[in-house]
Protein backbone atom coordinates (compact mmCIF):
# COMPACT_ATOMS: atom_id res chain seq x y z
CA UNK A 1 0.00 0.00 0.00
CA UNK A 2 2.09 2.51 -1.40
CA UNK A 3 1.69 6.80 -2.02
CA UNK A 4 3.76 7.44 -5.39
CA UNK A 5 5.88 10.13 -5.35
CA UNK A 6 6.53 12.05 -8.40
CA UNK A 7 10.34 12.92 -8.48
CA UNK A 8 11.96 15.52 -11.04
CA UNK A 9 12.59 12.98 -13.09
CA UNK A 10 9.70 13.06 -14.28
CA UNK A 11 9.39 12.59 -18.05
CA UNK A 12 7.13 15.04 -19.15
CA UNK A 13 8.27 17.67 -16.79
CA UNK A 14 12.11 16.90 -18.11
CA UNK A 15 10.89 17.39 -22.05
CA UNK A 16 9.33 20.37 -21.14
CA UNK A 17 12.11 22.19 -19.32
CA UNK A 18 13.99 21.49 -22.76
CA UNK A 19 11.25 22.53 -24.69
CA UNK A 20 11.22 25.98 -22.73
CA UNK A 21 14.53 26.83 -23.28
CA UNK A 22 13.91 26.16 -26.99
CA UNK A 23 11.00 28.80 -27.05
CA UNK A 24 12.62 31.06 -24.84
CA UNK A 25 14.92 31.78 -28.12
CA UNK A 26 11.83 32.82 -30.32
CA UNK A 27 11.08 35.97 -31.16
CA UNK A 28 7.57 35.76 -30.50
CA UNK A 29 8.80 34.96 -26.67
CA UNK A 30 11.69 37.76 -26.84
CA UNK A 31 9.04 40.12 -28.11
CA UNK A 32 5.98 39.86 -25.65
CA UNK A 33 5.07 42.97 -23.20
CA UNK A 34 3.69 40.49 -19.89
CA UNK A 35 0.34 41.60 -19.18
CA UNK A 36 0.04 41.79 -15.40
CA UNK A 37 -3.45 40.90 -15.16
CA UNK A 38 -2.84 37.82 -16.96
CA UNK A 39 -2.03 34.48 -15.81
CA UNK A 40 -0.76 31.26 -16.56
CA UNK A 41 -1.44 27.68 -15.20
CA UNK A 42 1.01 25.40 -14.86
CA UNK A 43 0.87 21.62 -13.48
CA UNK A 44 -3.06 21.13 -13.11
CA UNK A 45 -5.25 18.88 -14.02
CA UNK A 46 -6.84 18.91 -17.23
CA UNK A 47 -10.42 18.40 -17.75
CA UNK A 48 -13.58 19.99 -15.71
CA UNK A 49 -12.11 20.38 -12.71
CA UNK A 50 -9.24 22.92 -14.82
CA UNK A 51 -11.98 24.36 -16.71
CA UNK A 52 -13.46 25.00 -13.55
CA UNK A 53 -10.41 27.28 -11.73
CA UNK A 54 -10.16 28.89 -15.28
CA UNK A 55 -13.47 30.36 -14.96
CA UNK A 56 -13.33 31.50 -11.31
CA UNK A 57 -10.32 33.38 -11.73
CA UNK A 58 -12.10 35.02 -14.95
CA UNK A 59 -14.98 35.95 -12.97
CA UNK A 60 -12.50 37.56 -10.59
CA UNK A 61 -11.10 39.68 -13.89
CA UNK A 62 -8.03 37.84 -13.65
CA UNK A 63 -7.08 36.45 -17.46
CA UNK A 64 -5.54 32.65 -17.97
CA UNK A 65 -2.91 32.93 -20.77
CA UNK A 66 -1.64 29.38 -21.11
CA UNK A 67 -2.32 26.20 -19.21
CA UNK A 68 0.21 23.89 -19.79
CA UNK A 69 1.38 20.62 -18.25
CA UNK A 70 -0.28 17.87 -18.50
CA UNK A 71 -0.05 18.97 -22.05
CA UNK A 72 1.54 22.03 -24.66
CA UNK A 73 2.58 22.94 -27.69
CA UNK A 74 5.86 25.00 -28.85
CA UNK A 75 3.51 28.23 -29.75
CA UNK A 76 1.68 27.90 -25.88
CA UNK A 77 5.35 27.62 -25.10
CA UNK A 78 6.23 30.84 -26.77
CA UNK A 79 3.30 32.81 -25.59
CA UNK A 80 3.95 32.23 -22.37
CA UNK A 81 5.90 35.46 -21.91
CA UNK A 82 2.24 37.42 -22.36
CA UNK A 83 1.23 36.84 -18.95
CA UNK A 84 2.43 38.77 -15.87
CA UNK A 85 2.61 35.44 -13.82
CA UNK A 86 3.10 32.18 -13.91
CA UNK A 87 1.08 30.09 -11.33
CA UNK A 88 2.46 26.55 -10.78
CA UNK A 89 1.56 23.67 -8.63
CA UNK A 90 3.50 23.44 -5.83
CA UNK A 91 4.89 20.04 -6.58
CA UNK A 92 9.34 19.87 -6.02
CA UNK A 93 10.37 19.68 -9.48
CA UNK A 94 8.66 22.38 -10.13
CA UNK A 95 10.12 24.61 -7.68
CA UNK A 96 13.75 23.05 -9.02
CA UNK A 97 12.70 24.49 -12.91
CA UNK A 98 11.36 27.37 -12.02
CA UNK A 99 14.42 28.58 -10.38
CA UNK A 100 16.05 27.93 -13.88
CA UNK A 101 14.35 28.84 -16.16
CA UNK A 102 11.42 31.16 -15.37
CA UNK A 103 13.27 33.56 -12.45
CA UNK A 104 16.66 33.46 -15.07
CA UNK A 105 14.49 34.95 -17.82
CA UNK A 106 12.42 37.55 -15.85
CA UNK A 107 9.31 35.85 -15.67
CA UNK A 108 7.32 36.36 -11.77
CA UNK A 109 5.79 33.16 -10.55
CA UNK A 110 3.97 31.89 -7.68
CA UNK A 111 3.39 28.66 -6.12
CA UNK A 112 0.52 28.72 -3.56
CA UNK A 113 -1.05 25.83 -1.69
CA UNK A 114 -2.82 23.41 -5.25
CA UNK A 115 -6.82 24.99 -4.64
CA UNK A 116 -8.33 21.17 -3.38
CA UNK A 117 -10.75 21.61 -0.68
CA UNK A 118 -13.15 24.42 0.16
CA UNK A 119 -11.07 26.57 2.07
CA UNK A 120 -8.09 25.30 -0.15
CA UNK A 121 -9.27 26.89 -3.36
CA UNK A 122 -10.43 30.10 -1.66
CA UNK A 123 -7.05 30.54 -0.40
CA UNK A 124 -5.56 29.63 -3.94
CA UNK A 125 -7.73 32.02 -5.38
CA UNK A 126 -7.00 34.67 -2.73
CA UNK A 127 -3.78 34.19 -3.24
CA UNK A 128 -3.96 34.74 -7.05
CA UNK A 129 -5.78 38.49 -6.74
CA UNK A 130 -3.41 39.33 -3.78
CA UNK A 131 -0.14 38.45 -6.82
CA UNK A 132 -2.10 40.68 -9.79
CA UNK A 133 -3.37 43.47 -7.30
CA UNK A 134 -6.76 42.78 -7.56
CA UNK A 135 -7.52 42.32 -3.36
CA UNK A 136 -11.24 42.42 -2.75
CA UNK A 137 -12.20 40.31 -6.40
CA UNK A 138 -13.17 36.98 -4.49
CA UNK A 139 -15.39 38.54 -1.98
CA UNK A 140 -17.15 41.19 -5.13
CA UNK A 141 -17.36 37.97 -7.69
CA UNK A 142 -17.52 34.86 -5.94
CA UNK A 143 -18.90 35.03 -2.29
CA UNK A 144 -22.65 34.26 -3.01
CA UNK A 145 -21.45 31.17 -4.83
CA UNK A 146 -18.60 30.32 -2.54
CA UNK A 147 -22.12 30.45 0.22
CA UNK A 148 -24.10 28.26 -1.96
CA UNK A 149 -21.69 25.83 -2.45
CA UNK A 150 -20.49 25.60 1.81
CA UNK A 151 -24.25 24.50 2.12
CA UNK A 152 -23.94 22.21 0.19
CA UNK A 153 -20.96 20.95 1.76
CA UNK A 154 -22.39 20.90 5.28
CA UNK A 155 -24.50 17.88 4.31
CA UNK A 156 -21.56 15.86 2.73
CA UNK A 157 -19.46 16.85 6.19
CA UNK A 158 -22.69 15.19 7.61
CA UNK A 159 -22.93 11.77 5.72
CA UNK A 160 -19.25 11.41 5.46
CA UNK A 161 -18.50 11.92 9.14
CA UNK A 162 -20.47 8.17 9.52
CA UNK A 163 -17.29 6.98 7.51
CA UNK A 164 -13.43 6.28 7.87
CA UNK A 165 -10.63 6.60 5.71
CA UNK A 166 -7.19 4.72 6.29
CA UNK A 167 -4.17 5.53 5.25
CA UNK A 168 -0.87 3.37 5.34
CA UNK A 169 2.76 5.32 5.48
CA UNK A 170 6.23 4.63 6.44
CA UNK A 171 7.28 6.54 9.58
CA UNK A 172 10.11 8.51 7.31
CA UNK A 173 6.87 9.34 4.73
CA UNK A 174 4.21 10.42 7.81
CA UNK A 175 5.24 13.93 6.40
CA UNK A 176 3.42 13.20 2.53
CA UNK A 177 0.14 13.16 4.33
CA UNK A 178 0.53 17.04 4.82
CA UNK A 179 2.59 17.89 2.33
CA UNK A 180 1.60 17.73 -1.49
CA UNK A 181 5.05 18.37 -2.91
CA UNK A 182 5.33 14.69 -4.36
CA UNK A 183 1.44 14.46 -4.90
CA UNK A 184 0.17 17.11 -7.34
CA UNK A 185 -0.40 19.57 -4.60
CA UNK A 186 -2.84 17.35 -2.85
CA UNK A 187 -2.56 17.40 1.06
CA UNK A 188 -4.07 14.61 1.42
CA UNK A 189 -4.33 14.98 5.33
CA UNK A 190 -5.89 18.16 5.79
CA UNK A 191 -8.39 17.89 2.68
CA UNK A 192 -9.89 14.53 3.89
CA UNK A 193 -10.66 16.24 7.34
CA UNK A 194 -11.83 19.04 6.06
CA UNK A 195 -14.57 16.46 4.40
CA UNK A 196 -15.45 15.52 7.92
CA UNK A 197 -14.03 11.83 7.35
CA UNK A 198 -12.83 9.78 10.22
CA UNK A 199 -9.02 9.01 9.85
CA UNK A 200 -7.04 5.96 10.78
CA UNK A 201 -3.49 6.63 10.13
CA UNK A 202 -1.25 3.15 9.64
CA UNK A 203 2.43 3.75 10.61
CA UNK A 204 5.31 1.37 9.83
CA UNK A 205 8.15 1.10 12.07
CA UNK A 206 11.26 -0.88 12.07
CA UNK A 207 11.44 -3.41 15.23
CA UNK A 208 13.15 -1.45 17.42
CA UNK A 209 13.57 1.96 15.67
CA UNK A 210 12.96 5.26 17.74
CA UNK A 211 9.29 7.15 17.01
CA UNK A 212 10.75 9.93 14.62
CA UNK A 213 7.81 10.86 12.36
CA UNK A 214 4.92 12.92 13.82
CA UNK A 215 2.20 14.90 12.41
CA UNK A 216 2.18 18.58 12.47
CA UNK A 217 -1.35 18.06 14.72
CA UNK A 218 -3.04 15.52 14.96
CA UNK A 219 -6.98 17.03 15.06
CA UNK A 220 -10.12 14.76 16.83
CA UNK A 221 -11.41 11.71 14.59
CA UNK A 222 -7.78 10.83 13.69
CA UNK A 223 -6.30 7.63 15.00
CA UNK A 224 -2.59 6.93 14.69
CA UNK A 225 -1.13 3.12 14.90
CA UNK A 226 2.36 1.71 14.54
CA UNK A 227 3.36 -1.99 12.76
CA UNK A 228 6.60 -3.22 12.17
CA UNK A 229 5.58 -6.32 9.69
CA UNK A 230 3.00 -8.04 7.16
CA UNK A 231 1.20 -9.76 9.68
CA UNK A 232 0.96 -6.57 12.20
CA UNK A 233 -0.37 -4.60 9.29
CA UNK A 234 -3.31 -7.14 8.33
CA UNK A 235 -4.11 -7.39 11.83
CA UNK A 236 -4.82 -3.39 12.04
CA UNK A 237 -6.69 -3.81 8.49
CA UNK A 238 -8.85 -6.77 9.73
CA UNK A 239 -10.11 -4.89 13.27
CA UNK A 240 -9.94 -1.34 11.91
CA UNK A 241 -13.18 0.67 11.54
CA UNK A 242 -12.15 2.56 7.88
CA UNK A 243 -13.71 0.77 5.17
CA UNK A 244 -11.53 2.40 2.46
CA UNK A 245 -8.17 3.32 2.32
CA UNK A 246 -5.54 5.09 0.50
CA UNK A 247 -3.54 3.16 -1.98
CA UNK A 248 -1.72 3.32 -5.52
CA UNK A 249 -1.82 -0.16 -6.26
CA UNK A 250 -4.47 -1.45 -7.77
CA UNK A 251 -6.05 -4.26 -7.17
CA UNK A 252 -4.38 -4.36 -3.83
CA UNK A 253 -5.08 -7.80 -2.68
CA UNK A 254 -4.37 -6.73 0.95
CA UNK A 255 -7.07 -4.75 0.72
CA UNK A 256 -9.24 -7.24 -0.63
CA UNK A 257 -8.80 -9.65 1.38
CA UNK A 258 -9.79 -7.97 4.25
CA UNK A 259 -13.26 -6.47 2.38
CA UNK A 260 -11.84 -3.00 2.21
CA UNK A 261 -12.19 -0.29 -1.10
CA UNK A 262 -9.38 1.56 -2.37
CA UNK A 263 -9.25 5.32 -3.22
CA UNK A 264 -6.09 6.94 -4.52
CA UNK A 265 -5.26 10.72 -5.51
CA UNK A 266 -6.89 10.19 -8.37
CA UNK A 267 -10.40 10.43 -6.96
CA UNK A 268 -9.09 13.85 -6.09
CA UNK A 269 -9.98 17.33 -8.09
CA UNK A 270 -9.41 20.76 -7.48
CA UNK A 271 -11.90 23.51 -7.32
CA UNK A 272 -15.31 24.33 -5.62
CA UNK A 273 -17.37 21.60 -7.37
CA UNK A 274 -14.29 19.51 -7.95
CA UNK A 275 -13.93 19.37 -3.73
CA UNK A 276 -17.81 18.33 -3.72
CA UNK A 277 -17.63 15.82 -6.63
CA UNK A 278 -14.00 14.20 -4.84
CA UNK A 279 -16.41 14.15 -1.28
CA UNK A 280 -19.15 12.59 -3.00
CA UNK A 281 -16.83 9.97 -5.12
CA UNK A 282 -15.15 9.02 -1.84
CA UNK A 283 -18.70 8.19 0.24
CA UNK A 284 -19.47 6.23 -3.09
CA UNK A 285 -16.56 4.19 -2.45
CA UNK A 286 -17.12 3.94 1.44
CA UNK A 287 -20.81 2.27 0.74
CA UNK A 288 -19.90 0.32 -1.73
CA UNK A 289 -20.98 -3.11 -0.07
CA UNK A 290 -19.10 -5.31 -3.18
CA UNK A 291 -15.39 -5.42 -1.23
CA UNK A 292 -17.29 -6.53 2.19
CA UNK A 293 -19.46 -9.04 0.50
CA UNK A 294 -17.04 -10.86 -1.40
CA UNK A 295 -13.94 -10.41 0.70
CA UNK A 296 -14.40 -14.47 2.39
CA UNK A 297 -13.73 -15.78 -1.08
CA UNK A 298 -10.91 -13.26 -1.92
CA UNK A 299 -9.13 -14.64 1.55
CA UNK A 300 -9.47 -18.42 0.28
CA UNK A 301 -9.30 -18.44 -3.61
CA UNK A 302 -8.01 -15.10 -4.34
CA UNK A 303 -9.01 -12.56 -7.06
CA UNK A 304 -10.72 -14.18 -9.73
Amino acid sequence: IAIAAITCDDMETSLFERCLRQAADSAKFKEAIPDPGRINLIGFQSGPARAELVGLLEAMGIGVNECLLPGWSLRSLENLRAAGIQVYCPRADYHEFDARFFQGHGLRSIAPEAPYGLSGTREWLEAIEAAVGRQGQFNQALEARYNEVCQTWAGVRESASHWRLGFVVAEAKLSTLEDGSSLDGLRLLPVVTEMGFGIDIMVWSPVGAPHRGELSGCPPGISLRRFSSAEELGELLSSGDCTAVYSDIGPDQRLLQNGLSRFSRFCFEPGFDGALRTAQRLLRICRLPFHRRYAKYWRTRGPQ
